[in-house]
């Protein structure tokens, strides 16, 4: 499975050899410096996602999506989404692909769709539709957005962070996808070793924000995890970086299989 990690920015240069691919966070392309880095990322031929902003709470709307991406020029935008709610996922990403599609294809640039649904009923409709739309070359499951384990009475025991990553594995080891599918987000390590047959990629802050708590991830995964917002992205790991190493190295062999 091909991991891009999403360190703190001012640690893109630092950490860019650790990833295999690269996920740029559209509400942040305004700074000059992150911009450029996503661009010659590009340039040298390495695989960059483009995001839309939902997850930051700042979802670009279709033609700000395609004035990055033709400045850009990513090899794959993910459509607009809507947590929780698949019917209207699916308007705005039908939308964007008869709005924008064939500029895109134009321009060699893939179009990844995002399962999103408030019940298991609505995630499956918003999959259906994705996977027989050809315009869509990729299929995400979201950081946020396919929390229904509600539906399966789970117990209250089993933490959110458990809860979430409980039902994307559902979702890949139950229902037969036939296209890539990306991971936005990681809720636990664990879910790279379970998924690591039916997932193509994954991008992640993981590893830097346990070490920003001064934690580790282990063979056995971790616990929670930690919950930062937009400071996330302004943090210093100028006196942690060992730990960052481990965390990065441990998160690698998860999506390499090895603690299976």
């Amino acid at each position: 499975m091909q991991l891009a990690l999403i360190p703190p920015h001012k640690y893109l240069k630092t950490y860019q050899d650790e990833s295999d691919l690269f996920m740029c966070l559209a509400p942040f392309l305004e700074d000059p410096a992150y911009f450029e880095f996503f661009v010659q990322k590009a340039r040298e031929g390495k695989y960059v996602i483009m995001d839309n902003g939902a997850a930051e709470g700042k979802l670009l709307t279709g033609k700000e999506q395609m004035q990055w991406a033709l400045a850009l020029k990513p090899h794959e935008v993910i459509a607009p989404d809507y947590l929780h709610d698949g019917q209207k996922t699916r308007g705005a990403t039908e939308q964007f692909l008869d709005e924008h599609y064939d500029e895109l294809a134009e321009h060699n640039i893939a179009v990844n769709a995002v399962v999103q649904g408030a019940t298991l009923e609505d995630a499956l409709c918003t999959l259906d539709t994705f996977e027989a739309d050809g315009r869509i070359e990729v299929i995400s499951l979201p950081f946020a957005g396919l929390d229904f384990f509600s539906d399966f009475n789970v117990p209250e025991a089993i933490n959110k962070t458990q809860r979430n990553a409980l039902s994307r594995l559902w979702f890949t080891k139950t229902v037969y996808i036939t296209k890539p599918v990306h991971l936005l987000g990681l809720y636990q390590p664990l879910e790279l070793s379970y998924h690591n047959d039916t997932i193509r990629s994954c991008d992640t802050s993981l590893p830097f924000k346990m070490t920003l708590v001064h934690d580790l991830i282990l063979g056995s995964g971790i616990g929670e995890k930690p919950d930062f917002g937009d400071e996330y992205f302004t943090s210093s790991l100028d006196n942690v970086q060992s730990l960052a190493a481990h965390n990065i190295r441990e998160l690698q062999n998860h999506a390499k299989n090895k603690f299976n």
